[in-house]
């Protein structure tokens, strides 16, 4: 069976925090420019007092205190996190 080429528009930032749900924050035309963003979101982060740990081959971070956890991740835009799997 023969299926239709897939029309990938770009990569999306995802971000989530402890009672926040995954939220689409960025879109990016490439992975790299979303990884570029998604460093900078950790850097903010950080600035917040958590530590942020990133996996850029990934293309996530996690950053977590003794209250808090926010994630973010580069997915590309047929991916949703919050999809059910």
């Amino acid at each position: 069976m023969r299926y239709p080429p897939v029309l990938l528009l770009g990569w999306l930032l995802w971000m989530m925090g402890n009672a926040s749900p995954w939220d689409s924050v960025g879109t990016y035309s490439t992975k790299e420019e979303c990884v570029a963003a998604l460093h900078l979101e950790a850097v903010a982060v950080e600035k917040l007092g958590l530590k942020a740990t990133e996996d850029v081959v990934g293309a996530s971070f996690a950053a977590t205190d003794a209250d808090r956890d926010v994630r973010g991740q580069c997915l590309p835009d047929d991916v949703d996190p919050r999809a059910k799997k």
